[in-house]
Order: C-alpha cells, then structure tokens, then sequence
C-alpha cells in the first residue's frame, strides 16, 4: 500500500493510478488518505464518483464523514455547503483552495460545470455505461479534468467483471502492471502469490479438512498465513512492473494479500469449495472477480485451471478402484510426442493417470521407439492385477506418413494376452461434426483405418463433464503429480459464437491446448473401442 499512496501524492509526476483488486485489502480507505492529504497538504478541486447512490451514502456515512470528524486538521478546514444537492445526492464540502464533491457515476453529466484537479473512480466495472445517453462515465469523468491536465491526478480501482467489458481490465492494460512479490520465509526466493499454489484437503462433500499453506515456487516448503505479516514489510517486499516504462501506474492485488486478522485463507477456500459443492457459476464468478482478482470469461467454459487443480487426488503407486481398462492418446509435435495414459471404468469415469512427452523428431524412427515401448507395459492396479494398455488414439495431422507407418502394423495385436488397437485419428473441420463418425481407408493399399473426429463435439462433453465432482459416470479424476500448466492447458480454450455458429477458440493466439486436444483423442478412442458393445 506503502507504494500505492505514494504514487498518489500529489508531488509524485504519475498522472494515473490503476488498481485491479480483490475485496478486504484497503483500497478504498487509500482513497480517503489521498482525500485527506488534498485537503490538508495540497489543496484543489476534487470528486469521488461511485457506482451508485446507495454506495456513495454508506461511504459518506461510514467512512469519510468519521474518517474527517477524528481528524482535527482536516475538520477545522471542512465546511458543509450549503445548498449544493441534486437529485442525484451530490454532495460537496468546501475547504481553503478547493471543494470535494461525493457523487455517484450517474452524476457525472450534471458537473460538466465544475471543473476537477484530482478525481477517484471507485469500483469503476460497476458503472452503468450509457444512463441518459451520456457513454461511458469514466471517459466522460476524465474530461473534467482538462483543466488541470498537467497537474491533476486520477485514481481509478475496481475489483473486475467480465472479460472483454471490464473497465479495469482496459485500465490495467494502459498501464505498467505491477504485480506484488513476496519472499519466502525459508528461501527468500520472491513470488507474486497465486491460488493454484494455496495448499488444502478436502473431503468428497468439499468441505476443508486441513489448514491452508502457501507452497513455495522454489524451495516447495508451505507458509503459514501468520508469515505473510513478515513477508510484506516494506523493506522485502517489491511490486514489479510487468509493462516497464508506461507513464501510468497500474497494480494488481487478489484478496489473499489481505492483511492477517483480515480475510484469511481459509475464508476464501472455504468460499471457493461451497462455489464447486453448488456446481454454481454465479458463486464461481464472485470468488473469481473478488477474490482472485481475476476476469471472468463468458462463453461455456467456465471452469478455471485452480478449479481442476484443487481436485487433484492422491491415487498412490496403483491404478486406483474403478478403473476397468487403459486408453492411451497422442498428440505429434515436431521435436516430441506428447501422450496422455488415461484409466476409465463404468460410465466414461475417467482417471488421468500419467502425461508423457517423448522428446525426439517424429522423423525419426527412435521417438516411436519409445512410444512402442511405453504401449507395451503393463501397470499394477489395486486389486493386484495388471492392465495392459487396450487402446491407442494418435493424431495424424501432422507428420502424416510416419504416423500410418506405425499405425499400420500395430491397429489390432495382442499385448500380454490381451488385445490392443492403435487407431489413426485427425480432427475434423465442421463444428456440428459428431465426435465419432465412419472411418474412411488410408495410406498404401488403404489398409489404414483412419477416425475423422468432431473435435468441437468433443470439447462440449469435456467442458460438461470437468464440470461433475466426486465419483460417478462421466467424471474426470487428476492426479496429485499433474502440474499447473497441465491445468492450463486444459482450460486454455473457450466457447465463442463466430458468424451464428459456436465453436471452441484459444483464449489468445499462441496459447498451448495439448492437453485438450489430447484429452478429446482419448475419449474418442475409447468410443472407437466401444468396450461396452453400444451401438
């Protein structure tokens, strides 16, 4: 906060400051001290605009109005005017060199006559766009201010909203974006903190069963929240700018930075389970906007990579009960293989069990080496069995020609006794393609099998089914050793309309879906299997 406030002082040559927030970390009161400050030590012409008129009341009546009354400095110089009150409750107070007015964004056009040197926009992703035909208030606010444009200073904050209509998120990208960085209590190794590496138990009706820590990026030891008191003194901690050299300062800040005695962890996980317990998207929105300080994305995917990394579960060394038999899907790169071995029982349940990269030039013959090797072992179940792997799904988009040539001996054979196919597949273009359809014959003498996939289809029952908890039919498991860009990678796509038609898209151009894509390859390998006889 130290930095923030003094970013805010007047004398400070930053025009702008940006904060994108959770709840309960004391950014609104830093507006009152910027209010104090201008009163007492630099006087001028100010307003605070708030989303409406219900939260400018509470702020005056719970916050400004004691925070100047147990101020002697600041109430020997206030002075109440008299007669400035719209129907939009503006409210203005007068003080040697300037007035303050606390107004609502609705108020905005009405004080198109008072010109402003210092303006805060409070929770500015709360403002309703358009109100009267008067646009976005926090342009039409920062017009006030032409006057004293070379001296004057804005303070805009919000926790966020939807992405892409969020007014925050537009204001953090015109800005440095700085991001706060502690350092372990252990290592001293500094980090900016993330609730994928907020450590807990819970049990299968999600409620928490253990106390929450904060692993560590690099030493992996786990914090106990009453260090984060240390970790932020002034003197270690550091916020580093993400965006160096931008004129405005822009900072982020997610609700676990909350001061101890404040919200604590285990307040927020406890929010964040009751949000998966519901398998409610409202809920999931507030804990994602307010808590994490992070966009919510519209469109189908709602799932986040820290939802599917809290469900991680602890299998052991064994496949653990209920699954029936192996898949195993991959995808070819052009230095590697990647592979995903999936375990799956009675209705689709699906167990994530092991993700391979096999690094190498697919062509080259020693990375199908290894892949030939990896598919033909067996893995230990609990029930003291073996299981070989049944069934092989490999994307054949690219380095198509190597791809057959492993294929082809290898689509029906017997592995340990039991039978084995290893099927050729290649995602298909057209979005309303169903996810299995007639394979068509390929490669030399069209001997080869090959699966045109309706990925699209595909990534919907995924999406439905990341959604499910605990066990049952369609569910899908993780296991504790998968890492966070796994999870990433999982979720890095979601659901858009283009030209009337919905399909699924990257996040952002360049974003990394091996995961995904895989994990589509092994539920259609399963289907092209079709262990259960369906038609």
């Amino acid at each position: 906060m130290k930095e923030i406030m003094d970013c805010l002082t007047p004398s400070v040559p930053v025009r702008e400051v940006k904060v994108m927030k959770g709840t309960q970390l004391g950014f609104t009161e830093a507006a009152n001290n910027f209010i104090g400050c201008i009163i007492d030590i630099y006087p001028g012409p100010t307003a605070m605009f708030m989303p409406n008129e219900d939260l400018a009341n509470k702020h005056a009546e719970l916050r400004l109005n004691p925070s100047i009354e147990s101020t002697p400095v600041l109430r020997e110089k206030i002075k109440e005017a008299k007669g400035k009150e719209t129907k939009d409750k503006i409210a203005m107070k007068i003080y040697p060199g300037g007035y303050f007015v606390l107004a609502t964004a609705a108020s905005i056009s009405a004080l198109s006559s008072l010109p402003f040197r210092y303006l805060i926009l409070d929770e500015i992703d709360k403002y309703k766009v358009n109100v009267g035909g008067q646009g976005n208030p926090v342009k039409l606010a920062e017009k006030r201010v032409d006057t004293y444009k070379s001296v004057c200073k804005i303070y805009k904050l919000s926790t966020p909203s939807i992405k892409g209509q969020s007014n925050i998120e537009k204001e953090m990208i015109d800005s440095d974006q700085r991001y706060y960085y502690l350092p372990c209590p252990y290592c001293g190794f500094p980090q900016h903190l993330t609730f994928k590496d907020i450590i807990f138990e819970k049990n299968n009706r999600y409620e928490l069963t253990s106390d929450v820590y904060y692993k560590c990026k690099n030493c992996r030891k786990l914090i106990e929240e009453y260090n984060k008191t240390a970790m932020m003194d002034f003197d270690v901690a550091k916020w580093k700018p993400r965006n160096p050299g931008h004129p405005h300062r822009g900072f982020f800040l997610p609700s676990w930075y909350s001061p101890v005695g404040w919200l604590s962890w285990v307040d927020i996980v406890k929010e964040f389970l009751e949000a998966e317990r519901d398998n409610d998207n409202e809920k999931r929105k507030v804990v994602v906007n307010t808590r994490f300080a992070e966009l919510w994305e519209e469109g189908e995917n709602k799932i986040t990579d820290g939802m599917l990394i809290s469900r991680r579960e602890n299998y052991g060394p064994e496949l653990p009960n209920g699954v029936l038999l192996l898949g195993c899907s991959v995808d070819v790169q052009g230095d590697r293989l990647e592979a995903e071995l999936n375990g799956y029982g009675f209705g689709e349940e699906n167990w994530s069990i092991e993700y391979k990269i096999f690094t190498g030039d697919p062509a080259f013959e020693q990375v199908w080496t290894d892949l030939d090797d990896y598919l033909l072992r067996t893995w230990k179940h609990k029930q003291g069995i073996s299981l070989p792997i049944s069934v092989v799904a490999i994307d054949s988009a690219y380095k198509t020609d190597e791809v057959y040539a492993f294929v082809k001996p290898r689509q029906i054979k017997k592995v340990h006794g039991f039978i084995q196919k290893v099927i050729a597949i290649r995602g298909g273009k057209e979005v309303t393609m169903p996810l299995i359809n007639r394979p068509t014959k390929v490669g030399i003498n069209k001997s080869i099998f090959l699966y045109t996939l309706g990925v699209n289809q595909g990534k919907d029952i995924l999406n439905s089914r990341l959604q499910l908890k605990d066990h049952g039919p369609g569910c899908i498991h993780f296991p504790l050793e998968y890492d966070d860009q796994y999870f990433v990678q999982l979720t890095n796509e979601v659901k858009v309309k283009e030209k009337g038609v919905e399909r699924w898209k990257k996040k952002s151009e360049g974003a990394k879906v091996e995961a995904l894509d895989i994990k589509v390859y092994g539920l259609a390998a399963l289907r092209i299997l079709n262990p259960n006889g369906e038609k």
